[in-house]
């Protein structure tokens, strides 16, 4: 069992207790982005294992995207119920073997021992369905151990990428990135539970942008103009000497350009001020 497995189900530390309302709107109130998302619409497809799906990978991004407008359908294979790691259930809409991608602008692979108990980065009908995604031009996001999934599908060789577990990722030719969240274009992915909240505003970050860039709609940023959900994407701080990156302003020392945000910074990148590295940051 590892690390991962033993912490979520609880034989370390107690049985996993489903997220309170309180807890899930704390997590919630950490992004924007559901806040400054006042335009979006249309529908993101959240995708589960039959049984023993991540429950607050699942419910955190739901609600969120829920705020921000969006519909959420909620996918799985055979079964007309899922249910969680901890006992939760939830009904599901589609089928992942009948599902239109035609109906959505996103879709997201939730985590969860689920995942590698029935592995699903071998079932052809989850890995088809994150293959046919990325094909349409459809941001593909998948947290916790679901990033095999995508890997599976051959949408993360030579990109980078974060998971709970990296090594079927290494093995795939991934640049693993040891980050809460990692954005590689439309391809987002996050490291575990704890990085949900997170891991949902990406996701909303991008559909922003897309959005932004379709209708050509801007709001003037420190004297620039800058798409909104670009604008809006959290500023990271150094543990070492304290120096924050801010996406909005890049770092110009090192060839970053304004907009970008963390998760899309390179591997190698360093704090320009004292020379730490990536995983020396956390989210301010």
């Amino acid at each position: 069992m590892t690390e991962y497995e033993a912490e979520e189900t609880g034989e370390e530390s107690g049985a996993v207790q489903p997220l309170t309302t309180s807890q899930l709107q704390a997590s919630l109130e950490q992004s924007d982005a559901a806040e400054t998302a006042r335009n979006l619409s249309g529908s993101i497809l959240m995708v589960v294992a039959p049984k023993n799906y991540q429950e607050r990978e699942l419910n955190i991004p739901k609600e969120a995207f829920e705020r921000s407008g969006l519909d959420v359908d909620v996918a799985s294979k055979g079964v007309t119920t899922a249910t969680s790691m901890s006992g939760e259930s939830v009904a599901i809409d589609v089928d992942v073997r009948n599902a239109d991608l035609s109906k959505y602008r996103a879709v997201v692979f939730v985590g969860g021992i689920g995942v590698e108990e029935l592995n699903l980065h071998k079932d052809s009908d989850y890995v088809n369905l994150a293959k046919s995604a990325h094909d349409k031009g459809i941001i593909v996001a998948a947290i916790c151990l679901a990033p095999n999934i995508l890997a599976s599908a051959g949408l993360l060789a030579n990109k980078n990428a974060t998971c709970a577990d990296s090594t079927y990722l290494v093995q795939k030719n991934v640049n693993y990135i040891d980050a809460p969240v990692v954005r590689d274009g439309t391809i987002i992915t996050g490291r575990d539970p704890d990085a949900s909240a997170e891991f949902a505003e990406t996701i909303v970050s991008a559909l922003l942008e897309e959005f932004q860039s379709m209708t050509g709609q801007v709001e003037e940023q420190s004297g620039a103009l800058m798409p909104v959900g670009i604008a809006s994407s959290p500023k990271y701080r150094c543990t070492v000497c304290g120096y924050e990156y801010d996406p909005a302003a890049g770092d110009p020392s090192q060839g970053i350009q304004p907009g970008t945000p963390f998760g899309e910074l390179p591997a190698d990148w360093k704090c320009p001020q004292c020379g730490a590295a990536k995983d020396k940051f956390v989210r301010v």
